[in-house]
């Protein structure tokens, strides 16, 4: 016995929307967080173990953080329920460019080439460009 495919195609359909909605209901969907520089460090420590963070800033959002590492900078951005973590040294950044809200980062790394940071025009802001400076040459947009 053969199924009509328009009613095999609304089973298929119908079963997709089911599970999608599923996992969402059961908060499985849910994007990954930055709670704190504490949580940033630890993950960072999980890729880097040699790493000692000094301090950090965690964004507003939850979504990224920067940690000031001996050498270098430590990035962590949360990409979907999972965390990114890049740590940037010498020549590891291609620009930095800023908006009164944002500080855009372009890696020279075709993994992960661009992050975006909600880092607003401040003294904080600036306090991070002179700790990135190193890593290349700011420019202000």
């Amino acid at each position: 016995m053969a199924i009509p495919l328009p009613t095999l195609l609304g089973l298929i359909v119908g079963g997709v929307v089911v599970a999608l909605a599923l996992i969402h209901l059961l908060g499985w969907s849910a994007p990954a967080e930055i709670a704190d520089v504490a949580a940033a460090g630890t993950r960072f420590r999980l890729d880097h173990p040699d790493a000692c963070p000094a301090s950090g800033w965690v964004a507003a959002d939850g979504r990224s953080a920067l940690l000031e590492l001996d050498e270098g900078v430590g990035l962590v951005v949360v990409l979907g329920d999972r965390t990114v973590v890049r740590r940037l040294g010498r020549g590891s950044l291609a620009s930095v460019r800023t908006d009164p809200t944002h500080t855009h980062l372009r890696l020279r790394d075709p993994a992960f080439p661009r992050a975006r940071l909600a880092l607003p025009a401040s003294d904080e802001r600036d306090a991070w460009l002179r700790r990135l400076s190193p890593c290349v040459q700011v420019r202000s947009a």
